[in-house]
């Protein structure tokens, strides 16, 4: 499912390759989308029409925290940037993100918020050092804090 994905719906771009887990009845889910950049994405579907499918994945999937990480080539800076969005359905996932930025140097840089239909939050954050930062290493981060928050 790599590569052109342009002619794919919001749903089948989320389930392209999309992780869920359990953690202390804490629902994540974690889709990374290739190629893929957020002005791309808005140009093609408008913000409107991407916040309706993140509010119908997250309550289709019982998500508590839905993060997308979109991973492209700036043409015009010719560099390979990441952008992380991460959806908050609640003031617990909001906190966990919260502690999550505090406790890891992840080095994002918040780009723009948003609320869906269903008025979960949407931060959008620019990663700096995109090289550095994968689901590998932002799952078991979020883990940790998952599992230390009360």
């Amino acid at each position: 499912s790599k590569g052109r994905i342009g002619h794919l719906n919001n749903d089948q771009l989320f389930r392209s390759d999309y992780k869920s887990w359990n953690v202390n009845g804490v629902k994540v889910g974690i889709t990374v989308i290739i190629q893929w950049s957020i002005d791309e994405w808005v140009k093609r579907d408008t913000i409107e029409q991407i916040s309706k499918d993140i509010d119908q994945y997250v309550t289709k999937n019982g998500l508590n925290i839905f993060c997308i990480l979109l991973t492209y080539v700036n043409k015009l800076k010719n560099i390979f940037e990441r952008k992380y969005m991460y959806v908050s359905t609640d003031d617990k996932s909001k906190g966990i993100l919260e502690t999550l930025l505090i406790e890891n140097p992840f080095k994002l840089v918040e780009f723009k918020t948003l609320n869906t239909h269903l008025g979960y939050e949407v931060a959008i954050f620019n990663q700096e050092e995109a090289s550095s930062w994968s689901r590998k290493i932002i799952f078991p981060a979020m883990k940790k804090v998952i599992d230390d928050y009360n």
